[in-house]
């Protein structure tokens, strides 16, 4: 019996040896590691966070690849994973309004709005440059931005700035790191700039983009083309146009000769459906073009990284006006 005991005793003092090991190890983890995981709330904030972050943290996005921003409503089991994050990115300008109550309701995290230090485009920037032509009625809401600045690289190279400098500050340690990964993936993003203008140069007219709804407007103003008149005047492609919105748009697009309306893959029915529309009014002369909007695709197909996402766009772009 005493040597029963004894055993007992030794088991037991081991096992509290390897529980005393694996807390040691978990808080140095932790010490050494202060990003357990960071939240970015979109597919392409998520990507991008990525390619500066590299291996120190896990990132996870809220939205998922193929899912429109437009339709995300959070629920109950997003709390858990950002009640363990140690950083969240959002895109800002609104984009994530239900997302930011959840947060402030429920979860005690940092959050860092990705598109700040963006000049801005309102909607009242879009009616006053189009007094001349035709006005949209007058149900649009007006001053709301932009939230759709991943459409420009432009916008997304200051989103770099801004991630590395919330990396930084949370892992001091790995500074070096965090800038050698910035600096690698800001040359990539400044190859696709380049990209981009040699294509657009291809296009020997000027380039007139009709869209479902305002999701190219910074692509636009840093590249050079024209979105006068939208299928809905919205930063939304769930709002829905008017009779004489439509009618407006037709005669525009018979004025100027469009050959391309560009919608966004996340658009719903109801929008496919108003495409088609117009397209018949035109004797089904006009091309629709699906570009990527709000969301990176699932793994293994075309635009499920921003570079390729970007690079998809602008090719369908440039093939549809040559």
């Amino acid at each position: 019996m005493k040597i029963r005991n004894t055993r007992i005793l030794l088991l037991i003092t081991i096992l509290l040896l390897i529980l005393s090991t694996c807390t040691k190890t978990q808080s140095s983890n932790t010490e050494k590691n202060p990003l357990r995981s960071i939240i970015a709330s979109t597919s392409i904030i998520a990507d991008v966070a990525a390619n500066i972050c590299g291996d120190k943290a896990k990132i996870e996005s809220l939205i998922k690849a193929g899912q429109s921003p437009h339709n995300y409503e959070p629920g109950t089991r997003d709390i858990a994973r950002l009640s363990s994050a140690s950083l969240v990115f959002v895109n800002g300008f609104d984009l994530e309004q239900g997302l930011l109550e959840l947060i402030q309701n429920n979860v005690t995290v940092e959050i860092v709005e990705v598109s700040r230090g963006i000049e801005p485009i309102t909607m009242i920037e879009h009616h006053d440059e189009e007094e001349d032509s035709e006005p949209y009625s007058e149900h649009h809401v007006h001053g709301e931005f932009d939230p759709h600045t991943w459409t420009s690289p432009l916008n997304v190279m200051k989103w770099c700035d801004v991630i590395r400098e919330a990396l930084e500050t949370h892992d001091p340690d790995n500074r070096a790191y965090y800038q050698t990964q910035y600096t690698a993936y800001i040359k990539k993003l400044q190859a696709l700039d380049d990209f981009i203008r040699n294509d657009l140069y291809r296009v020997e007219s000027k380039i007139i983009m009709i869209t479902d709804h305002r999701f190219m407007e910074y692509f636009a103003r840093d590249y050079g083309l024209e979105t006068p008149l939208t299928i809905s005047d919205s930063f939304s492609s769930n709002a829905e146009p008017s009779p004489q919105d439509m009618a407006n748009l037709v005669n525009f697009i018979k004025a100027n000769k469009i050959k391309a309306l560009f919608l966004g893959n996340t658009s719903d029915d109801a929008m496919n459906k108003l495409a088609e529309t117009i397209k018949g009014e035109l004797n089904n002369k006009l091309k629709i073009i699906i570009l990527l909007s709000g969301s990176l695709t699932p793994p293994g197909l075309e635009g499920s990284t921003y570079l390729d996402f970007m690079t998809y766009n602008v090719a369908r772009i440039v093939d549809s006006l040559k």
